[in-house]
């Protein structure tokens, strides 16, 4: 019996996986403006002026917050691009290239956002 990735393409299985990897960042960025309990997160009005008050009492707290909000933006604004790419790579690939590309992608951008963190971390705040 063949496994999930051998019965279907791994490009478009790779769609969901980005939508993921951005989703988990907006969840982190949740995660640290409730200061880890994330059902006290008000929804009605997430981007209030309260909100960002109460961060920037903490200038590394709201840089976090504001760095793991501009990942998740940027993932979200390059998900047409990727879906997109995935689709036209299906169309145009040869036999047996399925998948090669956008699963290089996924470890560079992994790699990337943690290298701008650890740089921020290094660097300072960030503020």
């Amino acid at each position: 019996m063949p496994n999930t990735v051998h019965a279907h393409n791994p490009s478009i299985l790779a769609i969901p996986v980005y939508l993921l990897l951005s989703f988990i960042l907006h969840l982190y960025a949740i995660y640290i403006a409730t200061n880890g309990k994330p059902l006290n997160w008000d929804n009605g009005n997430p981007r209030s002026t309260t909100l960002y008050s109460n961060l920037q009492e903490l200038p590394d707290t709201f840089a976090a917050y504001e760095h793991a909000e501009a990942c998740h933006a940027n993932g979200m604004e390059n998900l047409p691009l990727f879906v997109s790419a995935g689709i036209l790579g299906n169309m145009g690939s040869r036999q047996g290239d399925e998948g090669f590309w956008e699963a290089l992608h996924r470890p560079c951008r992994v790699l990337t956002s943690q290298m701008v963190r650890l740089y921020r971390d290094y660097r300072g705040s960030g503020v």
